[in-house]
């Protein structure tokens, strides 16, 4: 078991990445208007995603086919935000 830690408020949504990429990554959205991108065999934070005004709600992510990989994260202030997790 391994617990991801550095959230400061309740997270509320999780996506784990695509099977053929050996569900390397997971991706979380949190009410602290951020969302974390996951190294799970590390269980350490690769990214912060800050940028939306309110809670995170919803969170997807793609497989690194065609060289990029990419986030999408929706959120209660009227938003999806689509983030290039390759740069």
């Amino acid at each position: 078991v391994r617990t991801l830690e550095g959230h400061t408020m309740w997270v509320r949504t999780v996506a784990l990445s695509p099977a053929d990429e050996a569900c390397r990554w997971a991706l979380t959205g949190s009410l602290d208007k951020t969302a974390r991108l996951w190294d799970l065999a590390s269980g350490e934070c690769a990214r912060v995603l800050a940028g939306h005004s309110a809670h995170i709600y919803s969170v997807a992510m793609s497989s690194a086919d065609g060289g990029g990989r990419w986030a999408l994260t929706g959120s209660r202030d009227s938003t999806a935000r689509l983030w290039d997790l390759s740069s």
